[in-house]
């Protein structure tokens, strides 16, 4: 089958930026294309990469070579793999050894998926000539509105205080920003870009403000080791999504490096204080507003839960909402259960003749007015950060089951609301919980604000501004 012109030209184009890419650069276009036509035969002899390999390892660039989307593995690596922790191997193991290099396929339980060194940010923006007037860069992970959730948005709300104080904001996303509208009602003037378009940014950052741990790290690269200029969004205890292990390291260390640190709750702070992991010279502690909504009086027989089954959200516990569901309905009949948060997934089904709804993000009236219609609700976080969901319907007046979580004990927790019904994970069973909770009253609004809340001597746009001001 002959190439269209087409075709012809998008291989042109690709070998012109394989080349740039490629230990060959300094070498003529027309030497690095028939380094490739050996390469494609096995008889590369400058170019030190094991094309076999590369493809047999990774089935989805085998098919995009067949496809005819590249005209080799190496061209896909130059262009794309090394950017994306693709794993290679050179030809030395082949004449080492005399047998070719090997590599599991994803699906097997010996994948070897931490065989990679942690992200390095090569692009330092400090040999940037310095602005005229101040600029930020924003360092976030994704841009996409299936992830826009309450932690992205309340992000976003606070520090878009500072920025008109900025003659220029950069954002850089680390993966995706397939969404970049989302930032719209911030600013007109965010300048939004992928990490590796950074050298599109002229001036070196005022300051830097990052999202996580990881763009914590990609901050502190780019900004050339300088720790002082970087603020750190802190919303929950980010070591504890992973096992023991180098990214588990990674996050305490992300902590102890920050010099500025605003943390998203008094609870968080405290956590973070007893495990001896706050160094920062300044440190901001939050309290996210607790916004008590409308609930209807009379019983539903409906009970809200909060519902996380993502990988990445284990801390809330949905396999134990799960068998609370079933042993609860085993008990009771004629319940609906309205299991709402997830990110992609809705559908229905029955548990023990109980009606459950999974459902996805809601527009906001028609969450308030679903979590207002329940009888209860159900919200976990198995985690240093507590999250608010528990803390609104309780003030609401809903009676609301939540867990501890170490030094959220249950005597601090039953503090905040008479509404709360506390659940010990290792002692107690979620499903007597919620009966629990179901035989309380409903519509009696009670929030502790005093004891919830931390009283900060500035706000948080004071805060932000008077790192840039050193």
């Amino acid at each position: 089958m002959f190439a269209t012109r087409k075709q012809r030209q998008r291989r042109h184009e690709q070998l012109a930026q394989a080349h740039c890419l490629s230990p060959m650069f300094d070498r003529p276009l027309v030497e690095f294309k028939n380094e490739i036509d050996r390469l494609k035969s096995g008889t590369n002899r400058i170019i030190n990469f094991d094309e076999d390999f590369y493809c047999n390892a990774y089935p989805d660039i085998k098919k995009a070579v067949e496809r005819g989307e590249f005209e080799c593995g190496y061209m896909h690596y130059l262009l794309f793999g090394q950017h994306e922790v693709r794993v290679t191997s050179t030809i030395d193991f082949r004449k080492r050894f005399g047998i070719a290099p090997s590599y599991p396929s994803t699906s097997s339980l010996f994948y070897p998926i931490n065989a990679h060194a942690p992200r390095h940010y090569e692009t330092n923006l400090m040999r940037l000539p310095q602005p005229d007037k101040r600029e930020l860069t924003i360092f976030i992970p994704y841009l996409d509105a299936s992830l826009f959730y309450a932690g992205y948005s309340i992000f976003f709300k606070d520090i878009a205080k500072i920025f008109g104080d900025f003659e220029k904001i950069n954002v850089l996303v680390l993966e995706s920003a397939r969404n970049p509208e989302l930032l719209t009602e911030f600013g007109s003037q965010l300048n939004i870009l992928h990490y590796r378009e950074a050298l599109k940014i002229t001036h070196a950052p005022t300051m830097a403000i990052c999202f996580d741990t990881e763009t914590f790290f990609m901050a502190l690269e780019m900004l050339g080791g300088d720790a002082s200029k970087i603020v750190y969004y802190c919303q929950d205890y980010e070591a504890g999504f992973f096992p023991f292990g180098t990214q588990y390291i990674r996050c305490e260390k992300a902590l102890l490096k920050s010099e500025n640190i605003i943390i998203s709750t008094p609870f968080l702070r405290d956590f973070l204080e007893r495990q001896g992991l706050l160094n920062a010279k300044r440190i901001y502690v939050k309290s996210p507003e607790i916004s008590p909504f409308p609930v209807k009086m009379e019983k539903s027989k409906k009970i809200f839960c909060y519902f996380r089954p993502e990988f990445f959200n284990s801390r809330n516990l949905p396999e134990i909402i799960l068998e609370a569901i079933n042993a609860f309905s085993a008990r009771h009949n004629g319940y609906e259960f309205y299991l709402v948060g997830t990110v992609e997934v809705s559908y229905s089904f029955e548990a023990n003749g109980s009606k459950v709804y999974v459902l996805n993000k809601l527009p906001k009236d028609e969450y308030i007015n679903l979590i207002g219609s329940c009888d209860a609700v159900v919200s976990m976080i198995y985690s240093a950060h507590p999250g608010v969901i528990a803390w609104q319907s309780a003030a609401s007046g809903i009676p609301t089951v939540t867990n501890c979580f170490l030094q959220r004990d249950k005597d601090t927790i039953e503090k905040i609301s008479k509404n709360i019904v506390v659940y010990d994970p290792y002692r107690d069973e979620l499903a007597d919980k919620m009966e629990l909770a179901l035989q309380m009253d409903k519509g009696d609004a009670d929030f502790n604000r005093e004891f919830y809340e931390n009283k900060e001597p500035k706000d948080i746009r004071s805060f932000l501004l008077d790192i840039t001001s050193e």
